[in-house]
């Protein structure tokens, strides 16, 4: 079950994993080789509570993301993404505009609880655009959160907790550096 934190829902909630370095990334592109299955249990879980999940189109093709089974799945690219098969139900949203301006069409076509998946330099475009209200971050390997990665400044801490090697944080009141 999912601590309690987690359960209040902002507007736009970005969740990130981070391993040792800062990198979040794998030497293959990729956030699998740095995440774990604690961090995976979270994701699931994150998605269920969500309307939509937005990623970009790099991320989508390195990850082979599917249309989510609780909620829909928005793609910002510039090249296009055909999401993989899957049993889903739930919509595809294709978006071909700025990672901000995704987010502000999201948000003005009625999704209220919007999830990000995206790497780490658009997640850090929507900080600055102030359009990021909570960060979930997951911390495996022992490593240590590194918000100026993402271009932020200043965040207040709301929660934390360590799982064996695993950390994750809820981070709120995020402003870019």
């Amino acid at each position: 079950m999912l601590p309690e934190i987690y359960l209040t829902l902002p507007k736009t909630r970005a969740n990130l994993v981070q391993g040792l370095g800062g990198s979040f990334t794998d030497s293959l592109g990729s956030s699998r080789g740095i995440s774990n299955e604690l961090d995976r249990q979270l994701l699931l879980q994150l998605r269920t509570l969500a309307d939509v999940v937005v990623t970009d189109g790099e991320t989508a093709r390195r990850e082979g993301y599917r249309i989510p089974k609780a909620c829909d799945l928005a793609v910002i690219t510039r090249a296009g993404y055909v999401p993989a098969a899957g049993v889903s139900k739930m919509k595809y949203v294709e978006l071909r505009v700025s990672p901000t301006e995704a987010i502000r069409q999201l948000l003005e076509s009625g999704y209220q609880r919007i999830l990000i998946e995206c790497g780490p330099s658009l997640v850090a475009e929507m900080i600055s655009a102030g359009l990021i209200n909570q960060l979930c971050l997951t911390n495996t390997s022992h490593s240590k959160a590194d918000l100026p990665a993402l271009g932020i400044g200043t965040a207040r801490l709301d929660w934390s907790q360590q799982q064996s090697d695993t950390t994750f944080s809820v981070w709120s009141q995020i402003q870019a550096s």
